[in-house]
């Protein structure tokens, strides 16, 4: 859309795309593990992150959430967000080792194409 100010200038409005997706992340943690294990299947890495990181925030069913992520991992290696996510948990539950062996994975996924 363009638009003149009266001075010779023409002002370009970028028109916006109305099927942007409007991301609430729940209040309710149980809601909140749907939505991230629902955004891993759907591949919305970033939204599961947000979701995952309030998780870990609130310490819910942490052992849980590693294991489910656990399976998602192992069955989709090449993932890079899968693994940084379980490593923060890892981490936040007190498994070191296994945190530090989630972020190699990750490493080992990282492209610079």
């Amino acid at each position: 859309k363009q638009a003149n100010t009266g001075n010779g200038q023409t002002i370009i409005t970028p028109k916006l795309d109305d099927t942007q997706r409007i991301y609430i992340i729940s209040e309710k943690p149980e809601e909140i593990m749907e939505q991230a294990f629902y955004s891993i299947e759907i591949e919305d890495y970033s939204f599961a992150h947000l979701c995952f990181s309030k998780l870990i925030q609130n310490d819910f069913q942490l052992i849980e959430v590693a294991e489910r992520l656990e399976t998602f991992a192992e069955d989709n290696p090449n993932i890079l967000d899968l693994w940084l996510i379980l490593a923060e948990v890892y981490k936040k539950i007190g498994v070191e080792e296994k945190s530090l062996s989630a972020l190699v994975r990750a490493q080992n996924n990282l492209s610079f194409q």
